[in-house]
């Protein structure tokens, strides 16, 4: 599945836009110049093609730039009431490193 990519720099950092094949699922993938890791932010996917490896897909470029930046680390958030989507995020080998009374804070180390 091809992911496009539309790369935007700001006064704090880049930012990443990838959207799928038929514009189906997007994320934004972020890195701010004080930091040494990529921020996924905004994954979704449309109802009709969700469970087809459009989210899964959208991860794994995301990671795949984050490793082309220089970067080794991916991090993003989870609302506590979408256990699912923490769970999924889990499977991917996303561990918690932080959490509030409302989110979990995941990351992973990526490799080539």
């Amino acid at each position: 599945m091809e992911i496009i990519e539309i790369r935007n720099r700001w006064k704090w950092g880049e930012s990443i836009h990838l959207i799928s094949e038929g514009g189906y699922g997007h994320c934004l993938l972020e890195f701010k110049d004080d930091t040494t890791w990529g921020f996924i932010s905004g994954l979704v996917v449309h109802p009709s093609k969700q469970n087809c490896g459009i989210a899964t897909a959208i991860i794994e470029k995301a990671e795949e730039i984050t490793l082309r930046e220089g970067f080794n680390i991916v991090c993003l958030s989870v609302e506590k009431q979408r256990q699912w989507q923490f769970e999924w995020y889990k499977r991917l080998g996303y561990e918690v490193y932080d959490e509030d009374k409302e989110e979990y804070w995941l990351r992973k180390y990526i490799r080539r």
